[in-house]
């Protein structure tokens, strides 16, 4: 009668709790711990704010075309971050994000304007001072290439580069690690009971 009322009660609570996916023992396996991952989703949420905002300090700092740009940017991204705040479909992995921002067009942007600010400080040296002339003052000045620093200038956009790359290499890390957890999930058939991975064939008797 024990073994009886034991199976009724397997049976009875296999079929009120929902399955929850299992993993492969090998794809388990080569999978970061889950302080790790909540260590770059953390940094990775942050970064979602900050790196816009480095975007606007830029705009802030100098008034010129190329610094405008960044604030140009910055409203277009923030629009289209308002227009698409609906969640991916939900999955058994909630917090990993299915999608990141590669800041592709932004990191562009950066390292041009990283190449054009040293080539305009290269108009200090001698026999270039044609990059620099007396007389390309005002135009260079609107552009936002005339006489630049390394602290003033360069620091900045480098630092920005560097937060937009970030984003979008743990984004990418995380979206790999996702698309692990998807392909190893409920790979056999099989489904976790009792915090115990049961096959298909063994769920059925169960339940019947």
């Amino acid at each position: 009668s024990s073994s009886s009322s034991s199976s009724s009660f397997k049976s009875c609570s296999s079929s009120s709790s929902p399955p929850s996916p299992a993993l492969r023992p090998s794809v388990a396996a080569s999978l970061p711990s889950p302080g790790t991952i909540l260590l770059a989703v953390l940094v990775y949420d942050i970064l979602f704010l900050v790196v816009p905002g480095s975007w606007i300090l830029l705009a802030w700092s100098t008034a010129d075309v190329i610094h405008a740009l960044y604030g140009m940017w910055f409203i277009l991204y923030g629009l289209h971050t308002c227009l698409h705040l609906a969640p991916p479909p939900a999955t058994h992995f909630h917090g990993l994000p299915r999608r990141y921002s590669r800041h592709a067009v932004m990191r562009v942007l950066a390292t041009l304007h990283l190449a054009a600010l040293y080539l305009a400080m290269c108009g200090r040296l001698p026999g270039l001072q044609l990059l620099q002339r007396a007389e390309w003052e005002q135009v260079l000045r609107l552009i936002g290439l005339w006489n630049p620093t390394i602290s003033g200038q360069c620091v900045p956009v480098l630092l920005a580069l560097v937060l937009a790359t970030l984003q979008a290499v743990l984004g990418g890390w995380l979206v790999k690690k996702v698309t692990r957890l998807d392909s190893g999930s409920d790979a056999g058939g099989g489904v976790a009971v009792g915090g115990e991975r049961v096959d298909g064939a063994e769920e059925e008797r169960q339940r019947g």
